[in-house]
């Protein structure tokens, strides 16, 4: 009988410690994720972002209830050999009746490639476009004229190690409400609300000015908007630590702009991308995805 006594407690100490082991500091968490993010070399992002009232952009000006959907894998090896797939379907509501257009592109170092494949657009709007299937291709920058992150020249791999490296360092999420734990898409997560820190945010911009030598040059009022107009949802994995979802809320129609909605899905993390350009291409002609063909001036 003592026996007994003796061996219930050791067959149950190993479920008590499983279920009262310590709980990791959500600051902790988040660090690690910064962490993680800076560590991402290839990602695959699917989503889907909602757009209600007016939008100030100007492409889509007088669409009501834009809906974009959209699945892309970026290849973050070499900043200076980005490269870049996204498929995307975008729908939306104007005045003058319903807009859906479907389109792919792909981006590499030298030419982006992009063909609409649905184009379904009321007569005389800016989005007034042809479906049209094949495949086009516009030059990209000149090395010293710009690059993808508004700077002068490309981008060299010691700028990407460097930009890692203020990313893993930034303290750029303040954590508002822990809301529990959940699966997404079958990996473990915490979830918690978080907004952006404005000067951890206005620090990094300024940091990765300043060690690529002007090579990224991201504008800082616009930068700021993503901590004065949005509030995040963060699903991080708690394995790894890696963010596998992303919420990004804007609410915005008090300045008389649209609401938005952002959701993001991230996974294939460091799985191989191949992002190839298409066999058949044709130099892009505006005149060719119009309706109407523009008069020349």
């Amino acid at each position: 009988m003592n026996r007994l006594y003796f061996v219930i407690p050791v067959l149950l100490f190993p479920l008590l410690l499983g279920g009262c082991g310590p709980q990791i500091e959500m600051g902790v968490v988040v660090d690690r994720m910064m962490e993680s993010l800076s560590q991402i070399k290839q990602v695959e992002a699917t989503g889907q972002l909602k757009l209600s009232g007016n939008s100030d952009t100007d492409i889509f000006n007088g669409l009501k209830e834009l809906i974009a959907n959209f699945t892309a894998k970026v290849n973050l090896v070499n900043l200076d050999g980005l490269k870049f797939s996204l498929a995307l379907n975008l729908s939306g509501q104007a005045p003058e009746g319903t807009t859906k257009i479907g389109a792919e592109i792909r981006g590499l170092p030298d030419y982006t490639y992009f063909r609409i494949q649905e184009a379904n657009t009321p007569d005389g709007s800016l989005l007034s476009l042809a479906p049209d299937a094949r495949w086009y291709k516009v030059k990209n920058p000149e090395s010293n004229t710009g690059n993808i992150l508004g700077g002068g020249g490309r981008l060299t791999s010691d700028d990407g190690l460097k930009i890692r490296e203020l990313i893993k360092s930034a303290k750029l999420f303040t954590i508002q409400t822990i809301l529990g734990d959940e699966t997404i898409k079958g990996v473990r997560s915490y979830h918690l609300a978080a907004l952006i820190d404005q000067t951890a945010l206005l620090n990094l911009v300024d940091a990765v000015k300043s060690v690529t030598h002007n090579r990224v040059a991201l504008d800082r009022s616009k930068a700021l908007l993503l901590a004065t107009d949005y509030t995040y949802d963060l699903w991080i994995s708690k394995r790894d630590y890696r963010l596998v979802k992303l919420i990004a809320h804007g609410n915005l129609a008090a300045a008389g702009r649209s609401e938005s909605v952002l959701e993001v899905f991230l996974s294939n993390f460091n799985s191989p991308i191949n992002v190839v350009s298409p066999s058949e291409v044709r130099e892009f002609n505006l005149n060719d995805l119009l309706k109407a063909p523009l008069n020349p001036l």
